[in-house]
């Protein structure tokens, strides 16, 4: 089973076994559980880095963490609605309907972030507030905010093409990918959040060029992260992935009277 491709498994579904299943769908379900630690453990790394500038850079990234991931729910909510829906398709084998679902998700997931940021942005300088925050850290809370859900329009289109490859059968690329987004999270908050200067690590000292932005550079290093992973996996949804690329899709022809 491990050698054949997950949608060729799904669609024959003859002669497998309780364990096989059950395989089969611990295989599906890791990546997207993936999906959902990954935003979770980037502001995790966001508070991290931040807190060698104090105990309030860390404290303004952790008041607004649950609010950020309520509006990462429902973004995720709608992302699984067509994935699934490109999933059924894929198991009928019908290639021309997964892309019409793939096109109209991926447009109908611009509005719907667009306006999930507009939301986002007219709240984020009350929200700190509304949170109970102590004067001293919620003007970097809700900047913190600000930079995480007005880049939603483009960067949690990265999900939603992971999400509807996943749906196709191809489990590794997206976990590779959001994996990665991890690791360059950390490379550009480095650069970010701290200023220009020699810097120390396993006993060699260099140099490392910074903007020092504080906790606004650990969202601008977050979203830098996402647009690149986000480049990527759309580059992989609408050019290699089968069922959801782009391609002309056959009309219907009309019969004359």
């Amino acid at each position: 089973i491990m050698a054949k491709d997950i949608t060729s498994i799904i669609r024959d579904n003859t002669g497998l076994s309780f364990w096989s299943k059950a395989g089969i769908a611990v295989r599906m379900s890791l990546p997207a559980m993936l999906a959902q630690l990954t935003t979770i453990a980037m502001e995790y790394i966001d508070a991290a880095m931040v807190g060698s500038l104090g105990a309030n850079a860390s404290a303004s990234i952790g008041l607004v963490s649950s609010s950020l991931w309520l509006v990462e729910g429902v973004i995720f909510a709608m992302i699984y609605g067509f994935s699934v829906q490109i999933s059924h398709s894929v198991g009928a084998n019908d290639e021309e309907h997964s892309q019409r679902i793939f096109r109209c998700g991926l447009l109908f997931s611009l509005v719907f972030n667009a306006v999930i940021a507009l939301l986002a942005f007219l709240i984020s300088s009350h929200l700190p507030f509304w949170l109970g925050g102590d004067p001293a850290i919620v003007k970097d809370a809700s900047t913190y905010f600000l930079v995480m859900t007005v880049v939603l329009p483009i960067t949690r289109i990265g999900f939603y093409c992971a999400s509807c490859i996943q749906a196709t059968g191809n489990m590794k690329t997206p976990a590779i990918l959001e994996a990665s987004m991890c690791i360059l999270d950390i490379i550009f908050n480095c650069f970010m959040i701290f200023p220009s200067g020699t810097k120390t690590f396993l006993g060699i000292s260099f140099y490392l060029p910074g903007a020092g932005l504080g906790v606004a550079g650990a969202a601008w290093g977050t979203a830098i992260a996402e647009f690149i992973v986000t480049g990527i996996m759309f580059y992989i949804a609408v050019r290699r992935t089968r069922y959801i690329r782009f391609k002309k899709i056959a009309r219907p022809a009309q019969h004359q009277s």
